[in-house]
Protein backbone atom coordinates (compact mmCIF):
# COMPACT_ATOMS: atom_id res chain seq x y z
CA UNK A 1 0.00 0.00 0.00
CA UNK A 2 1.14 3.58 -0.52
CA UNK A 3 0.87 5.85 2.48
CA UNK A 4 1.11 9.33 0.98
CA UNK A 5 0.88 12.08 3.63
CA UNK A 6 -0.15 14.70 1.06
CA UNK A 7 -3.14 12.63 -0.01
CA UNK A 8 -4.10 11.73 3.57
CA UNK A 9 -4.03 15.30 4.90
CA UNK A 10 -5.83 16.67 1.83
CA UNK A 11 -8.51 13.99 2.03
CA UNK A 12 -9.21 14.65 5.71
CA UNK A 13 -9.24 18.42 5.20
CA UNK A 14 -11.72 18.23 2.32
CA UNK A 15 -13.93 15.76 4.19
CA UNK A 16 -14.09 17.96 7.28
CA UNK A 17 -15.00 20.94 5.09
CA UNK A 18 -17.81 18.87 3.60
CA UNK A 19 -19.03 18.02 7.10
CA UNK A 20 -19.43 21.71 7.92
CA UNK A 21 -22.59 21.88 5.82
CA UNK A 22 -23.55 18.20 5.94
CA UNK A 23 -22.56 16.86 9.36
CA UNK A 24 -23.89 13.38 8.56
CA UNK A 25 -21.02 12.90 6.10
CA UNK A 26 -18.76 12.34 9.12
CA UNK A 27 -19.82 8.68 8.85
CA UNK A 28 -18.43 8.42 5.32
CA UNK A 29 -14.75 8.63 6.28
CA UNK A 30 -12.94 5.89 8.15
CA UNK A 31 -11.93 7.34 11.52
CA UNK A 32 -8.49 5.82 11.03
CA UNK A 33 -7.87 8.33 8.23
CA UNK A 34 -8.20 11.21 10.68
CA UNK A 35 -5.93 9.37 13.11
CA UNK A 36 -3.25 8.89 10.45
CA UNK A 37 -3.58 12.52 9.39
CA UNK A 38 -3.21 13.72 12.96
CA UNK A 39 -0.14 11.53 13.60
CA UNK A 40 1.51 12.77 10.41
CA UNK A 41 1.00 16.40 11.47
CA UNK A 42 2.26 15.73 15.00
CA UNK A 43 5.42 14.23 13.52
CA UNK A 44 5.86 17.11 11.08
CA UNK A 45 5.55 19.61 13.94
CA UNK A 46 8.29 17.77 15.82
CA UNK A 47 10.57 17.62 12.79
CA UNK A 48 9.94 21.23 11.76
CA UNK A 49 9.99 22.67 15.28
CA UNK A 50 6.45 24.00 14.79
CA UNK A 51 3.78 24.41 17.42
CA UNK A 52 1.11 21.73 17.24
CA UNK A 53 -2.27 23.28 16.35
CA UNK A 54 -4.36 23.30 19.51
CA UNK A 55 -7.29 21.62 17.75
CA UNK A 56 -5.14 18.66 16.72
CA UNK A 57 -3.36 18.42 20.04
CA UNK A 58 -6.66 18.10 21.90
CA UNK A 59 -9.04 16.41 19.44
CA UNK A 60 -8.52 12.68 18.92
CA UNK A 61 -11.35 12.11 16.44
CA UNK A 62 -13.36 13.97 13.83
CA UNK A 63 -16.35 14.54 16.06
CA UNK A 64 -14.16 16.28 18.63
CA UNK A 65 -12.51 18.29 15.85
CA UNK A 66 -15.83 19.57 14.49
CA UNK A 67 -17.15 20.32 17.97
CA UNK A 68 -14.03 22.40 18.63
CA UNK A 69 -14.31 24.06 15.23
CA UNK A 70 -17.84 25.32 15.82
CA UNK A 71 -17.46 26.02 19.53
CA UNK A 72 -20.85 27.74 19.34
CA UNK A 73 -19.51 30.89 17.68
CA UNK A 74 -18.28 30.14 14.16
CA UNK A 75 -20.45 30.53 11.07
CA UNK A 76 -19.98 28.06 8.24
CA UNK A 77 -17.62 30.40 6.39
CA UNK A 78 -15.49 30.83 9.50
CA UNK A 79 -15.43 27.09 10.09
CA UNK A 80 -14.28 26.44 6.52
CA UNK A 81 -11.53 29.02 6.84
CA UNK A 82 -10.43 27.55 10.20
CA UNK A 83 -10.13 24.06 8.67
CA UNK A 84 -8.12 25.37 5.73
CA UNK A 85 -5.78 27.34 7.97
CA UNK A 86 -5.26 24.28 10.17
CA UNK A 87 -4.29 21.85 7.42
CA UNK A 88 -2.94 23.91 4.49
CA UNK A 89 0.47 24.70 6.06
CA UNK A 90 1.14 20.99 6.48
CA UNK A 91 -0.10 20.18 2.99
CA UNK A 92 2.48 22.67 1.72
CA UNK A 93 5.23 21.04 3.81
CA UNK A 94 4.60 17.51 2.56
CA UNK A 95 4.19 18.72 -1.00
CA UNK A 96 7.53 20.52 -0.90
CA UNK A 97 9.32 17.67 0.79
CA UNK A 98 7.54 15.08 -1.39
CA UNK A 99 7.06 12.89 1.65
CA UNK A 100 5.78 9.47 0.63
CA UNK A 101 6.42 6.29 2.58
CA UNK A 102 5.96 3.14 0.54
CA UNK A 103 4.99 0.28 2.81
CA UNK A 104 4.33 -3.00 1.03
CA UNK A 105 3.89 -5.48 3.87
CA UNK A 106 4.86 -9.11 3.49
CA UNK A 107 1.70 -11.13 3.96
CA UNK A 108 2.11 -13.76 6.64
CA UNK A 109 -0.64 -15.80 8.26
CA UNK A 110 0.35 -18.47 10.82
CA UNK A 111 -0.77 -21.97 9.80
CA UNK A 112 -3.88 -23.28 11.51
CA UNK A 113 -2.98 -24.87 14.82
CA UNK A 114 0.25 -22.94 15.24
CA UNK A 115 -0.53 -20.09 17.60
CA UNK A 116 2.20 -19.69 20.17
CA UNK A 117 1.12 -17.00 22.63
CA UNK A 118 0.87 -13.72 20.77
CA UNK A 119 2.07 -14.45 17.21
CA UNK A 120 -1.03 -13.08 15.52
CA UNK A 121 -1.04 -10.09 17.82
CA UNK A 122 2.58 -9.28 17.02
CA UNK A 123 1.91 -9.43 13.26
CA UNK A 124 -0.85 -6.84 13.58
CA UNK A 125 1.23 -4.66 15.89
CA UNK A 126 4.16 -4.63 13.45
CA UNK A 127 2.07 -3.28 10.56
CA UNK A 128 0.05 -0.90 12.73
CA UNK A 129 3.09 0.66 14.34
CA UNK A 130 4.69 1.34 10.96
CA UNK A 131 1.54 3.13 9.84
CA UNK A 132 1.49 5.05 13.13
CA UNK A 133 5.18 5.91 12.55
CA UNK A 134 6.24 4.16 15.76
CA UNK A 135 9.26 2.64 14.06
CA UNK A 136 11.12 1.61 17.22
CA UNK A 137 7.99 -0.17 18.44
CA UNK A 138 7.59 -1.96 15.10
CA UNK A 139 11.17 -3.26 15.34
CA UNK A 140 10.60 -4.52 18.88
CA UNK A 141 7.41 -6.32 17.81
CA UNK A 142 9.16 -7.86 14.79
CA UNK A 143 11.75 -9.38 17.09
CA UNK A 144 9.01 -10.67 19.43
CA UNK A 145 7.17 -12.14 16.43
CA UNK A 146 10.16 -14.17 15.31
CA UNK A 147 10.90 -15.30 18.86
CA UNK A 148 7.32 -16.56 19.20
CA UNK A 149 7.51 -18.43 15.90
CA UNK A 150 10.77 -20.16 16.87
CA UNK A 151 9.45 -21.15 20.28
CA UNK A 152 6.24 -22.49 18.74
CA UNK A 153 8.12 -24.68 16.25
CA UNK A 154 10.44 -26.05 18.94
CA UNK A 155 7.49 -26.77 21.23
CA UNK A 156 5.45 -28.48 18.50
CA UNK A 157 8.31 -30.76 17.52
CA UNK A 158 9.96 -31.48 20.87
CA UNK A 159 6.94 -31.27 23.15
CA UNK A 160 8.84 -29.08 25.60
CA UNK A 161 9.07 -25.32 26.00
CA UNK A 162 12.47 -23.79 25.18
CA UNK A 163 14.68 -22.37 27.90
CA UNK A 164 13.43 -18.77 28.38
CA UNK A 165 17.06 -17.61 28.78
CA UNK A 166 17.98 -18.60 25.21
CA UNK A 167 18.54 -15.71 22.83
CA UNK A 168 17.16 -15.47 19.31
CA UNK A 169 20.23 -17.00 17.65
CA UNK A 170 20.19 -20.07 19.91
CA UNK A 171 16.45 -20.50 19.40
CA UNK A 172 16.97 -20.34 15.64
CA UNK A 173 19.77 -22.89 15.80
CA UNK A 174 17.53 -25.29 17.73
CA UNK A 175 14.60 -24.79 15.36
CA UNK A 176 16.84 -25.22 12.32
CA UNK A 177 18.13 -28.50 13.72
CA UNK A 178 14.60 -29.78 14.41
CA UNK A 179 13.54 -28.79 10.89
CA UNK A 180 16.46 -30.64 9.24
CA UNK A 181 17.86 -27.36 7.95
CA UNK A 182 21.44 -27.79 9.16
CA UNK A 183 23.54 -26.50 6.23
CA UNK A 184 26.21 -29.14 6.96
CA UNK A 185 23.84 -31.90 5.81
CA UNK A 186 25.23 -33.38 2.56
CA UNK A 187 21.76 -33.83 1.02
CA UNK A 188 21.09 -30.09 1.03
CA UNK A 189 22.09 -28.56 -2.32
CA UNK A 190 24.70 -25.79 -2.30
CA UNK A 191 22.43 -22.87 -3.32
CA UNK A 192 19.99 -23.75 -0.53
CA UNK A 193 22.86 -24.00 1.94
CA UNK A 194 23.81 -20.44 1.06
CA UNK A 195 20.25 -19.26 1.64
CA UNK A 196 20.03 -21.06 5.00
CA UNK A 197 23.36 -19.55 6.08
CA UNK A 198 22.10 -16.13 5.04
CA UNK A 199 18.98 -16.59 7.15
CA UNK A 200 21.18 -17.24 10.17
CA UNK A 201 22.84 -13.85 9.60
CA UNK A 202 19.39 -12.26 9.34
CA UNK A 203 18.37 -13.79 12.67
CA UNK A 204 21.53 -12.50 14.30
CA UNK A 205 20.79 -9.01 12.99
CA UNK A 206 17.18 -9.14 14.16
CA UNK A 207 18.33 -10.32 17.57
CA UNK A 208 20.68 -7.39 18.10
CA UNK A 209 19.05 -4.48 16.26
CA UNK A 210 16.38 -4.10 18.92
CA UNK A 211 19.13 -3.26 21.42
CA UNK A 212 20.19 -0.35 19.22
CA UNK A 213 16.92 1.06 17.85
CA UNK A 214 14.06 -0.81 19.56
CA UNK A 215 11.73 0.79 22.11
CA UNK A 216 12.62 -1.50 25.02
CA UNK A 217 16.13 -0.12 25.55
CA UNK A 218 17.89 3.25 25.56
CA UNK A 219 18.31 3.95 21.86
CA UNK A 220 21.62 4.88 20.23
CA UNK A 221 19.90 5.67 16.94
CA UNK A 222 16.41 6.82 16.00
CA UNK A 223 15.01 4.39 13.40
CA UNK A 224 13.19 5.68 10.35
CA UNK A 225 10.48 4.14 8.20
CA UNK A 226 12.80 2.23 5.86
CA UNK A 227 14.57 0.62 8.83
CA UNK A 228 11.31 -0.58 10.37
CA UNK A 229 9.91 -1.81 7.04
CA UNK A 230 13.08 -3.82 6.38
CA UNK A 231 13.08 -5.41 9.84
CA UNK A 232 9.35 -6.19 9.92
CA UNK A 233 9.26 -7.67 6.43
CA UNK A 234 12.44 -9.67 7.10
CA UNK A 235 10.95 -11.12 10.28
CA UNK A 236 7.71 -12.06 8.54
CA UNK A 237 9.53 -13.56 5.55
CA UNK A 238 11.69 -15.70 7.82
CA UNK A 239 8.69 -16.71 9.95
CA UNK A 240 6.77 -17.70 6.83
CA UNK A 241 9.69 -19.82 5.60
CA UNK A 242 10.09 -21.59 8.94
CA UNK A 243 6.39 -22.39 9.27
CA UNK A 244 6.30 -23.47 5.62
CA UNK A 245 9.23 -25.81 6.22
CA UNK A 246 7.53 -27.22 9.30
CA UNK A 247 4.31 -27.95 7.39
CA UNK A 248 6.23 -29.50 4.47
CA UNK A 249 8.27 -31.78 6.75
CA UNK A 250 5.12 -32.88 8.58
CA UNK A 251 3.31 -33.61 5.30
CA UNK A 252 6.24 -35.72 4.03
CA UNK A 253 6.49 -37.68 7.25
CA UNK A 254 9.96 -36.37 8.08
CA UNK A 255 8.62 -34.94 11.35
CA UNK A 256 5.99 -36.02 13.82
CA UNK A 257 4.24 -33.61 16.11
CA UNK A 258 4.65 -34.44 19.77
CA UNK A 259 1.48 -35.06 21.71
CA UNK A 260 1.34 -32.65 24.65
Amino acid sequence: MIENPYEIISKVKNHLKKCVSHYECIKELDESEYTKCRLIILRLCKEEGREIPKVLRGCLDMDEFLTYTYDGIRENSEALLFIQETFNPFIDIVRERSIAVQFIPVEFTPPKGLYYNHIESEIKKCDRKILEQDYAGAITNARSLLEGVLKEIIFKISGTHPDPKKDLVKLHNDARSYLNLDPSKPEIIEPLKQVITGLASTVQGLGTIRNVVGDSHSRKYEPDAHHAILVVNAAKTLASFLFGTYEYQISKGFLKKKEV
